[in-house]
């Protein structure tokens, strides 16, 4: 009868193991790293603009890409109204 144990030392299965592993740690360095740039950039656009009410949600929901690129964007920002127009344009 093949059992479990059989089967976690077959190449298959180390294989598909050790991918999964790095497939996770891969996602898990994403998700960290957004939510590393999410909350600079909430600290920013807080201290910049104060409350920003209903746009933090839409904030909260940008990809890395997009914050990476709001964030860049701030520095240009003149007022409050720059950051809407931003995140209508491309959020």
């Amino acid at each position: 009868m093949f059992m479990l144990e059989d089967l976690r030392q077959t190449k298959v299965y180390q294989e598909a193991l050790e991918e999964g592993e790095i497939i996770g740690k891969q996602e898990g360095e994403l998700i960290g790293k957004q939510e590393g740039i999410r909350s600079l950039l909430s600290k920013q656009l807080k201290k910049r603009f104060g409350d920003i009410g209903i746009y933090q949600k839409q904030v909260d929901n940008l990809s890395v890409e997009k914050l990476e690129m709001l964030a860049v964007s701030l520095l240009d920002f003149q007022n409050f109204n720059d950051l809407e127009q931003w995140l209508c344009n491309r959020g």
